[in-house]
């Protein structure tokens, strides 16, 4: 395993640590590169007609201008170019992603743009679950997730959201054993 950005407290000990799988790539093509990519078709389908509407009357050439000429061609380009820079992203994305699990709390370290560090100890645990979506189940990949009081759900729509997930693991059942384990004995010493 690649060097840590982690920093242990005193008496703190890694148990677990982790990266996603190559595999969680397939997830979020469908997830992040897809919708990047229908975003920029959007918003340059509506700037050029907007902005290409404006400059056809400003200049006169409503009869001989056709916007939605000018936008399939810059569709065609720009899609293409957003969907490779997205998915060029979430491969160095990847790349950043560290779990680790300590004998204190669960620690997630990750991204280029804005770099997050996020741990939750177990005093604050509510719950954990492993998931796998429909996509995972095909490549062979599940998801982690930490659940704490705070953010249990969202709204009334049923979504949950949890506080860190440890996504695109080929051995979640053991990084959830060694949780549930460091868990039980936490609450039941508290230490």
């Amino acid at each position: 395993m690649a060097e840590s950005n982690i920093a242990l407290n005193d008496g703190e000990k890694i148990l677990w640590q982790g990266r996603p799988e190559a595999s969680v790539l397939g997830v979020w093509f469908f997830t992040k590169v897809i919708g990047t990519a229908l975003i920029a078709s959007f918003l340059t389908f509506w700037s050029l007609g907007v902005f290409g509407g404006i400059w056809a009357a400003a200049t006169n050439e409503g009869q001989g201008f056709n916007p939605l000429s000018s936008i399939g061609q810059a569709l065609r380009i720009v899609v293409p170019l957003c969907a490779l820079a997205a998915f060029a992203y979430v491969v160095a994305l990847r790349k950043t992603y560290q779990y680790f699990v300590t004998n204190q709390r669960l620690v997630f370290i990750g991204g280029l743009l804005m770099k997050k560090r996020r741990s939750v100890h177990y005093h604050k645990v509510t719950d954990v679950e492993v998931s796998q979506n429909f996509l995972e189940q095909l490549l062979g990949i599940r998801s982690l997730k930490i659940f704490t009081a705070g953010t249990s759900s969202m709204g009334g729509w049923g979504w949950e959201r949890a506080e860190i997930t440890f996504a695109g693991l080929k051995e979640a059942d053991t990084a959830e054993q060694i949780v549930n384990s460091t868990l039980k004995s936490y609450r039941a010493t508290g230490e």
